[in-house]
């Protein structure tokens, strides 16, 4: 499986072997790509690191993983002064998803929305909740 999955809870210690996926990643892993137990993934926590990992355990909403070695990610180590940031005011409706979208699949790293005196958007936690989940769909697709 080439996939990547996000996981919301970043292994408590840098060393740790375990992992588990939780909620839409877990449900979208088990019901609709049917995963088993042993198939290997790879799974992501939004900070920069990345690990392969294997099922060992299938439950309703959640998936128990074995993490193996971490996978040196473009961000850390030798390419980390080389990462974008960009500050800019987000547009209104669809355009702010289509943004946020295509710079993560740029590899931008952080995005800090302006607040201009034209500006119509407003980061609500609603918004922010959405553009979040853009991201992590984004991360997934590059």
């Amino acid at each position: 499986m080439s996939e990547r999955f996000f996981l919301a809870a970043t292994p408590s210690t840098p060393r740790s072997t375990e992992a588990r996926l939780e909620g839409d990643e877990a449900r979208h892993l088990a019901r609709v790509l049917r995963a088993k137990v042993g198939d290997e993934i790879r799974v992501f926590d939004g900070r920069g690191s990345e690990w392969t990992a294997v099922i060992r355990a299938i439950g309703r909403d959640r998936i128990d993983l074995a993490l193996g070695e971490p996978i040196a990610s473009e961000t850390s180590g030798r390419n980390a002064d080389k990462a974008i940031s960009i500050a800019a005011a987000l547009p209104k409706g669809d355009r702010q998803k289509w943004m946020v979208e295509k710079l993560t699949e740029l590899g931008v790293v952080r995005l800090v929305p302006l607040c201009t005196d034209r500006g119509v958007a407003e980061a609500t936690a609603a918004a922010v909740e959405r553009l979040r989940r853009t991201v992590i769909e984004a991360c997934k697709q590059c």
